[in-house]
């Protein structure tokens, strides 16, 4: 008991820290400073972490959002360099990440039916044939990075629209609104990297991540709870 009440009392802070990282790596971003950004950008992820550990019992700790948190620390850490090759390892430790949140969709939610599912995918696919055919001829080796990320995004929209229609619960209220924040933040950070860097526009994608990324671990404690009150006799 003590250690849960000792667990809750960081919770505030650690809320209140991430939301101070994630101005402050507004501010970086818009600078464009390497340096200060490999000093900040590396505690975003870490300190979700903590906040989902000391919002959650070890026993109900999600394995794959602990996973996909893992991954998504190394994709920031890559998308700070200018390099082509750790750009293209961020692109693919993002699909990893990507995945591991897929797998926990999928482990935790009803899988749609064929129908619903293809009717949300729509949307999803369009956009991502349209930001594929616009980036096309700069994409270069990236190509099939891009690619492997848009259809795991489409499967990702797909399955988290379809199942807030059938369902709309608070946790694919959470998920589809995480999910269309990834893609938004992708988007602009596709067209930021290969087609028009404007300054706004790294500033913008940190806004949606940081905020993304948060309703995503909402979704998951959401989850643990439905879980814990399952378990209840």
């Amino acid at each position: 008991m003590d250690f849960k009440i000792e667990k809750a009392f960081f919770l505030r802070p650690l809320k209140l820290f991430y939301l101070f990282l994630s101005l402050i790596l507004i501010y970086a971003e818009y600078l464009k400073d390497a340096d200060f950004l490999y000093v900040v950008k590396p505690l975003l992820m870490p300190t979700l972490f903590f906040l989902y550990f000391v919002s959650t019992d070890r026993k109900g700790m999600n394995l794959y959002f602990v996973i996909a948190l893992f991954f998504m620390w190394i994709a920031n850490i890559c998308f700070i360099s200018t390099e082509k090759e750790i750009f293209l390892l961020g692109i693919l430790t993002t699909f990893i990440s990507r995945l591991f949140v897929l797998i926990l969709i999928l482990k935790c939610c009803k899988c749609p039916k064929p129908l619903p599912f293809l009717i949300g995918t729509f949307p999803f696919a369009i956009i991502f044939i349209t930001v594929l055919e616009l980036l096309n001829n700069s994409l270069g080796d990236a190509f099939y990075f891009v690619v492997l990320n848009g259809v795991l995004v489409i499967l990702l929209g797909g399955i988290s629209l379809a199942n807030y229609i059938m369902s709309p619960s608070k946790i694919n209220t959470y998920i589809l609104i995480s999910i269309i924040m990834f893609v938004f933040m992708r988007f602009i950070v596709a067209i930021d990297h290969y087609y028009l860097s404007v300054q706004i526009f790294r500033p913008i994608a940190i806004v949606i991540f940081s905020a993304a990324q948060y309703i995503l671990y909402m979704a998951v404690i959401a989850m643990n709870q439905a879980q814990t009150e399952k378990i209840k006799p």
